[in-house]
C-alpha cells in the first residue's frame, strides 16, 4: 500500500506520530508527505517525540504524476488545518483521486462535518472521541441529535488516541524511586491546578512537581473558585514573570520519571496528552482521572494503571497506598507497559488505522 498523506507544516502529535508508525509498517517510500513537513525530516526542525524518517520533498507536479498514474491507495488528510485542506484542494483539480481519510488530532471534541462531507471522507479517525452520556434526559437529547443529524458520520467515524514512538524516550537510569507521586505540565486546564494543591496539601505524600504558565497564559488559569470568576471579570491579565512557575526541561522531566513510584497524568486541551503514554513507556505506574474519551484496549484500573474518581476525591488515598506496597505497585506498571507494547506504540497506532480502512474502505 502505498498513501499519499497531506500535512499542514505545524506540529500535531497525532498526525506526526502516525506518520512515523505509517512510514516503519509500510516501510521506506510507501508514505508520501505532502506538502515537505520539514520536521519529519530535517534536523534541525525535529520536535522531541517524534522520531525523523528519511525522506525526498515531492513537487506539486510530481505529485500530480503519482496520482495521474494511480500510484496510490489511499489519502490521509492528516489534519483538519487549513495547510493540509489547501494541498488536497489543489491536487483535486486534476482528476480522480485516491480514498480519502480525515485524521483530526485536534483537542477538542467537536466533528468537522462540514470538512468530512465536502471532501467526501471515506473515514474519520478522532482523537478526543468522546464516551456518550450514559442515562438521563440529557443524554435521551444527545442520541436522539445524533442518530438525526449524523448517522452517516458516526457510522465512519472511529477513535484513535495518541501513541508513543518508544525510541523518543532516552534510557531512564535504575535509580531508588523516592518520590510518592510526580506531576509536571503547563496549567492548560483548571484540574492541574486542583491536582497539585491536593497532593500538596495532602499528608503523607510525597509529592515532586507543579504546574508552569507561559508567558501567553492568562492569570485565571492559575486560580480557581471565585478568585478566578473576579480575575476573568477584571480583564484576566497574562501571568506575570513571577507567576510563571518552573519548567521542567525534558531531561529533567525523565529524570523525575526515573525517581516516582507513580506520576499523574490529567487533561490538557483535551483528555489525550503525550504524558499519559510517557509514564507508562518509562516504567512508572500512571495514576490518572478516568478517561472521557473513547480509547480501544485502554488500561485497566488495578491491572495496568490506576485511575482515580474524576472528582480526585482519592487521588490522596491511592498515593499513600501504593507508595507502601512496592510488590503491586511494580507488578501493575510491569503489566502497563507490556499493555502498551502490544497495543499503543505509533507502529501499532498504525496498524490499527490500517486494518480499520482495509476492513471498510
Amino acid at each position: 500500500m502505498r498513501i499519499l498523506y497531506l500535512t499542514d507544516l505545524s506540529p500535531d502529535y497525532l498526525a506526526d506520530l502516525l506518520y512515523v508508525g505509517l512510514s516503519r509498517v509500510l516501510g521506506a517510500g510507501q508514505v508520501v508527505d505532502y506538502p515537505y513537513k520539514a520536521l519529519y525530516h530535517d534536523p534541525l526542525e525535529r520536535v522531541h517525540y517524534a522520531p525523523q524518517i528519511p525522506g525526498p520533498a515531492y513537487r506539486a507536479e510530481e505529485v500530480d504524476a503519482l496520482l495521474r498514474d494511480k500510484q496510490f491507495d489511499l489519502a490521509i488528510l492528516s489534519s483538519p488545518r487549513r495547510g493540509a485542506t489547501m494541498a488536497w484542494e489543489s491536487l483535486v483539480r486534476g482528476g480522480a483521486m485516491p480514498p480519502l481519510i480525515l485524521l483530526d488530532g485536534e483537542d477538542d471534541p467537536a466533528f468537522r462535518r462540514a470538512l468530512f462531507e465536502r471532501h467526501r471522507c471515506a473515514l474519520y479517525f478522532k482523537r478526543e472521541y468522546r464516551l456518550p452520556p450514559v442515562g438521563g434526559a440529557r443524554g435521551l437529547v444527545r442520541r436522539w441529535r445524533t442518530s438525526r443529524a449524523d448517522a452517516a458520520l458516526a457510522q465512519r467515524t472511529y477513535p484513535l488516541p495518541l501513541a508513543v514512538a518508544l525510541d523518543t524516550l532516552p534510557t531512564i537510569p535504575i535509580v531508588q524511586r523516592d518520590v510518592d507521586v510526580s506531576y509536571a505540565a503547563r496549567i492548560s486546564h483548571p484540574k492541574r491546578l486542583q491536582a497539585v494543591e491536593l497532593l500538596h496539601q495532602a499528608s503523607g505524600v510525597g509529592f515532586h512537581g507543579g504546574v508552569y504558565a507561559e508567558a501567553e497564559d492568562r492569570q485565571s488559569k492559575l486560580l480557581s473558585g471565585v478568585s478566578r470568576l473576579l480575575i476573568k471579570l477584571a480583564g484576566d491579565p497574562p501571568v506575570t514573570a513571577a507567576q510563571r512557575g518552573t519548567k521542567l526541561s525534558k531531561a529533567e522531566y525523565y529524570a523525575l520519571l526515573g525517581r516516582s513510584k507513580m506520576a499523574l497524568s490529567i487533561r490538557g486541551g483535551g483528555f489525550d496528552t503525550l504524558r499519559y503514554w510517557e509514564i507508562v513507556a518509562s516504567g512508572t505506574l500512571l495514576l490518572s482521572e478516568p478517561p472521557d474519551i473513547e480509547i480501544p484496549d485502554n488500561f485497566v484500573h488495578d491491572q495496568q494503571a490506576l485511575f482515580c474518581r474524576p472528582d480526585l476525591s482519592d487521588l490522596p488515598e491511592l498515593v499513600r497506598y501504593y507508595a507502601s506496597h512496592g510488590a503491586e505497585r511494580e507488578s501493575i506498571a510491569r503489566a502497563g507497559y507490556e499493555h502498551l507494547l502490544k497495543f499503543h506504540t505509533c507502529e501499532r497506532r498504525a496498524e490499527q488505522l490500517l486494518s480499520r480502512c482495509q476492513q471498510s474502505v
